[in-house]
Parts: C-alpha cells; structure tokens; sequence
C-alpha cells in the first residue's frame, strides 16, 4: 500500500546517504573540476579542515592551466631554456581534451600548451610553452621522509594563489599506480590539481593530485624521477 511503498523509499534513500557517507564506494582518481580522489577503501570521512596558511612563498614560476573543455588546474614551471618553456602538471586535467591548453603566470602573461608527455598511473603531465620570463623551481626527485613539513601550491578555482602547509602523514595506493602516493594533511582546493608541492628550501617535491577525507594526495619520488627522465 500506500505507506508500505513510502517507508521502503525512505529506507532506500536512508541507505544511499549511508553509503555515500561511509566513503568507501570511491574509485581511485575520479575527477571533477581539477580534483582527484583516491580509488582505495579509505575510513569514513572526516570535517575537511584547510592546510595550515604558509607564510609567503615566491610564486612567479606557479601558473594556471585552462583546458579547452573547461578544466582549469595548477602547475608549475621547472625548466627553460632560449626557446621553450616545461611546465609540470597533472594527467588528469586532459582526461576530456588535450586541446586549446592555456598556461597563465602570475603576471598576466598567457602561454598556448603542447602537451608532450602524460602518465596517468601516476597523474603526471608536461607541458611545453614558448619561453615565459619566469624562472623555474629546481626539483627534488628524491625520496620524501615521513613527518617532513611540506607546502602544497595552486590557484584554485578562482585564480587566487594559496601556498598552504601540512605534514606527511602516510601512503596511499591508487588502483593503477606502479607506486605509492604519500598524503599530507589538510584539504587542498578544486582547480589546485597539479599544483607544485614545495619542501622548506623551496624545491619542488610532487604534484598535488587530489583529496579526500580531509587529506591532500601527491605524486613525488620514483615515479616523479622517472618521468621527467623521460
């Protein structure tokens, strides 16, 4: 009848808000708007709380990316040379399209984007430009100890630029991935997805890929070596 039909909705859609409440239906690197989540069964989920603000981090060689389909992410420059211009990002910005890529400096000045290389496992991206008058970031493709103190950078989906620091706080398998992300506490933003993550002397360390639970995914050490040796 009438309220037997109704009580079984209300169990069904009481059912849905517990699941999706759980966090544990997550597939690892589904996108939206500039920001991953990891695939792995994870706890339930936690207040999201924002990293701790940074003091001020030079950011002329952090830039914005605009993808033709309407993504926007972060990156960052890391290398130049007479002609050109590398800018590291994520692989997931151009999961939709790879055209009409545009790369923004803090001064205003825009690139149009090659992209050149991508490694999905992973979540990395490069990016070729002609040469902007910025100079890049020196990287550190070591290892990255637990309990290090780092600074994840982007420009969200606004454009406003947001160092913002945290510490590592553990490891996290995303389905696919050869190797281990670490995570750090806090929540990064939507549109900081490919953002530079910094250690105290101000080299870049990963590539901010995602969030979840109140904790922000990065990709760095080995499968960040490899690539830029490609």
């Amino acid at each position: 009848d009438r309220r037997s039909r109704r009580h079984a909705m209300k169990c069904f859609i009481i059912s849905i808000l517990l699941l999706i409440a759980s966090g544990t239906y997550a597939r690892a690197q589904v996108c939206y708007g500039g920001m991953c989540f990891p695939q792995q069964p994870t706890s339930p989920a936690r207040l999201v709380m924002p990293l701790e603000p940074a003091t001020q981090v030079p950011h002329d060689a952090h830039c914005r990316i605009h993808v033709g389909d309407g993504a926007v992410g972060s990156g960052t420059l890391i290398s130049k040379n007479d002609a050109t211009g590398l800018v590291l990002t994520c692989s997931h910005l151009f999961d939709s399209s790879t055209s009409s890529i545009v790369v923004e400096f803090p001064d205003r000045s825009r690139f149009g984007a090659r992209l050149i290389d991508r490694d999905p496992a992973n979540d990395l991206a490069a990016l070729l430009i002609q040469r902007p008058s910025a100079e890049p970031l020196s990287v550190d493709d070591n290892e990255v100890a637990a309990a290090t103190v780092l600074t994840a950078c982007g420009f969200g989906g606004n454009g406003q630029f947001r160092p913002a620091r945290g510490a590592v706080a553990g490891a996290v398998q995303a389905v696919g991935a050869t190797f281990p992300s670490l995570k750090m506490g806090g929540a990064v933003r939507p549109g900081d997805s490919g953002g530079g993550v910094l250690d105290r002397a101000g080299r870049l360390v990963g590539v901010v890929w995602g969030c979840r639970d109140g904790e922000t995914y990065l990709t760095c050490g080995r499968p960040l070596r490899q690539f830029l040796d490609r």
